[in-house]
Parts: C-alpha cells; sequence; structure tokens
C-alpha cells in the first residue's frame, strides 16, 4: 500500500515505467546487427553505456496507470518511429508546410486525427510529470523539479481530466532520418536566452515543452486553442543533434564495449 502520487489515494501502487515498456524493444539495435542493447547516456553520472535497465518506480494506483495507458502510451505506440516504420512523419509530410526555418518545417496538423493529436498531448504532458514526481536517487535524476509546485499540480489536475490546458505550448519535432529514430533522451529543463526549455525524445520525436512567460510572442501567434506545434526535420542536421553529439564528446565517460562505438561525430555536423 502507498499514496499515488496522481490522485493522492491510499492504494497498491504498481511498479510504473517512466518510459513505456512497449518502448524498449524498439530501442534495441537491428535483429539482423544482434539487436544490441539501448545506449544509455547518464548526464547526472557523466557516463555512457549499453544497458537492457528499464527505469521504474512505484508510483501510481492501478486506475491511474491504465488513465496513462489509455489516454497516452496506446496512442504514441501506433505513432513512433520503429525499425518497420513510422506512422507520425508519414501523416505530417502529407500536411501542408506553414513555414520553414533553420531545417525545420512546421505543418498544418488540423488534419491529423483530433484523438490521436489529444493522446500525444497527454503522452508528452504525463512524461513531463512523471519526471517531476519521481524519486531519483543520487545524481541521476534529469529533471530537477522543473515543473514548480505550481505546473505539476495544473499538470496533474489535467491528466486527471479536472481541468484544461493551462498557460503552456508543446511542441512536437518529428525526425525524417529513418536512420536515428531508435534513440531516447530522459527528461530535462535547461535555461536559454532567457527561456526555460522543458524537452525529452523517445523513437523519432522530440517533445519540447514551454510554460506561462517562456511562449515567445511569435509562439503565441502560431498556437490555436489546442496549445500544440508541429514540425518535421532531419535530426542530424538540427543543433539539438549536434549539441548532444557535442556534449557526449566531451562530458561523457564511455564504459564498456561503447568504447569501440564513441565518441560519434553527428551525421551533418560540421568537422
Amino acid at each position: 500500500m502507498g499514496c499515488c502520487a496522481l490522485c493522492k489515494s491510499e492504494a497498491d501502487l504498481i511498479d510504473s515505467h517512466l518510459i513505456p515498456k512497449s518502448a524498449y524493444k524498439h530501442l534495441r539495435g537491428l535483429p539482423e546487427n544482434g539487436g544490441g542493447s539501448p545506449i544509455r547516456i547518464d548526464g547526472g553520472q557523466g557516463n555512457a553505456s549499453q544497458s537492457d535497465l528499464q527505469i521504474t518506480q512505484y508510483l501510481l494506483c492501478r486506475v491511474c496507470e491504465d488513465l496513462f495507458s489509455k489516454h497516452g502510451e496506446k496512442v504514441i505506440g501506433r505513432l513512433w518511429g520503429t525499425h518497420s516504420g513510422f506512422p507520425l512523419v508519414n501523416q505530417l509530410l502529407a500536411c501542408e508546410v506553414r513555414g520553414s526555418h533553420e531545417g525545420y518545417s512546421l505543418h498544418d496538423h488540423s488534419v491529423l486525427d483530433r484523438k490521436d493529436v489529444d493522446g500525444l498531448i497527454y503522452f508528452a504532458l504525463s512524461i513531463f510529470w512523471r519526471a517531476h514526481v519521481w524519486n531519483w536517487t543520487g545524481k541521476t535524476d534529469p529533471y530537477k523539479k522543473a515543473l514548480g509546485s505550481k505546473y505539476e499540480q495544473e499538470i496533474r489536475e489535467f491528466l486527471l481530466g479536472l481541468q484544461s490546458l493551462g498557460d503552456m505550448l508543446l511542441m512536437l519535432n518529428v525526425n525524417t532520418n529513418a536512420e536515428l529514430n531508435s534513440f531516447a533522451r530522459l527528461p530535462q529543463a535547461y535555461r536559454k536566452n532567457g527561456v526555460t526549455h522543458h524537452v525529452f525524445s523517445l523513437l523519432g520525436i522530440e517533445f519540447s515543452l514551454f510554460l506561462g512567460g517562456s511562449i515567445s510572442p511569435e509562439q503565441r501567434s502560431l498556437m490555436g486553442q489546442d496549445k500544440v506545434l508541429f514540425a518535421t526535420s532531419d535530426i542530424a542536421k538540427t543543433n539539438v543533434f549536434n549539441g548532444l553529439s557535442q556534449f557526449v564528446q566531451t562530458k561523457i565517460s564511455v564504459k564498456g564495449k561503447l568504447k569501440d562505438k564513441m565518441p560519434i561525430r553527428a551525421r551533418g555536423s560540421s568537422s
């Protein structure tokens, strides 16, 4: 028995996953290449290794676990990038381009299935919320309670169906480079040019969350009532991926057999 972090009821808690259990098989290497374990980069500990370790914790009651599964995880499980295909990028590339900038193309997502859009929003906010309330140990906490008490409560009530989205914007950048979909990045928050970025990546989709004053006037002019924007890009050619590559090469100690494979120069990066 314990207190469910979402509904706050006393109940038998489920051993919940931070990243959906179903994602891990898609993060492994191709079967014809040996099906290697996913590469895990731990910024807190400053190391990288190949590991099948799944991040779990007794966090939610059965009812709330089912909420997350029904409203978010089942939806993204139909849309993310795997070795056999990437339904979401195919759908977006068929949508009208509203504008392009520095390798990113912003798409009109009004033709996407409304249930899919709502499910992606729900899933993303559930991951940011889980990272915030997670009982991290040692130096591994990549998120550091970044939502703050106000937005943690607002998102918790949204996930419970008690209120609509508050003053926030979610941006989904969907990768067009099929070679770089088997990738996961745990939620983290960082400040750049006075703006706090909340971000995580999973199987070809980068989720970025902006809260309150961090939403720029330009972003507000582009976002609709659903408070979400969809873009596509070749992740290997973006500043985000090249920044991560530089971080791995300069800040991360590589362990085990991974030493033979890293550091890696990102495709499209300058020499």
